[in-house]
């Protein structure tokens, strides 16, 4: 396993390029995932700012996933049967097409920046599709890129020469470490991952949310669904900005909270706590409490205003 990092592939940069974070993958990850051998060897490339590389390159058979640098992801190939099912399963036109596999980081996927990169690179974005080729050239001059066009497939450019029609997109809550150790053997189903997939009868893509069951008390459903999306449509608006999550803006939240608000109380007929009402949302509290702010309305306002339109009834 550890043969090919000793003398590695052509295109996989292992250079040592963080010192300062030396001793980080014994104290950390390292051990645990590797034998003491293998880990003596890859600690020999411990402060690479990518090290990613290593570990996702490792959990999938070596070399079937070939990194691509800026931004970092890792490209597949597959004959016609090797992905069957799939292809049956997507409607895919069948033939002697190439297929194939990008993933990459969500956050370089969106093209988002700050804190909205860095929470974007919780989750992980899998293309799947049929590889054609020729190309425009980008109008930033720069590769890869997705290309968007309504009622038509999306499509990946990697170069003027190779591009790969997107028939299935799906956004995992997994980091590209802890998704290498298993996409391989399940296609990182252990993970919650919002799917949208292509069909040419169907004049919208379909999207999905799978593995639900699997969500954390880190993330709620509307969160992961929220952030997902974004993801997938590439939005990159800054975490903190104006929108409120899947309600887009204050108002629309505000309006949301206040229809809440009063079904809680015709059902108790007691004036409901943040709390309670960011249950009903299905909201953490704490993202609640974030959209709530943005409103810039005090919650005891909503007292006044269902007393107020009670008085007038």
């Amino acid at each position: 396993m550890t043969d090919w990092l000793r003398n590695p592939p052509p295109g996989i940069s292992l250079i040592q390029d963080r010192a300062d974070q030396a001793d980080k993958f014994h104290r950390t990850i390292g051990a645990d995932l590797l034998s003491e051998s293998n880990a003596i060897t890859l600690a020999l490339y411990q402060a690479h700012r990518e090290i990613h590389v290593v570990y996702f390159l490792l959990f999938n058979g070596r070399c079937k996933y070939h990194y691509r640098a800026d931004p970092p992801r890792y490209v597949k190939s597959y004959g016609f049967q090797d992905v069957k099912d799939t292809i049956d399963e997507l409607n895919m036109p069948r033939g002697n097409s190439q297929y194939a596999s990008i993933v990459i980081g969500g956050g370089h996927f969106a093209g988002a920046t700050g804190r909205a990169h860095k929470r974007y690179q919780e989750f992980t974005v899998e293309l799947f599709g049929r590889r054609t080729y020729g190309s425009g050239r980008p109008k930033d001059g720069k590769w890869p890129y997705l290309s968007r066009r309504s009622g038509s497939l999306n499509r990946w450019h990697e170069s003027a020469e190779e591009v790969i029609e997107i028939w299935r997109t799906r956004v995992f809550l997994c980091s590209l470490k802890k998704l290498g150790r298993s996409f391989e053997k399940s296609s990182g189903q252990h993970f919650p991952y919002l799917q949208e997939t292509w069909d040419p009868k169907w004049p919208k893509t379909n999207i999905s949310l799978n593995g639900l069951e699997k969500l954390n008390s880190r993330y709620s459903f509307v969160d992961f669904y929220s952030t997902a999306d974004r993801i997938r449509a590439q939005d990159k608006a800054k975490i903190g900005g104006i929108r409120c999550g899947p309600y887009r803006t204050p108002k629309d939240f505000y309006k949301a909270v206040k229809k809440v608000y009063s079904q809680l109380f015709a059902q108790t007929c007691s004036y409901p706590i943040q709390k309670e009402v960011a249950l009903k949302m299905s909201l953490l509290p704490s993202t609640f409490k974030e959209y709530w702010r943005k409103t810039e309305i005090r919650w005891r306002d909503l007292r006044f205003d269902l007393d107020a339109r009670r008085n007038q009834d």
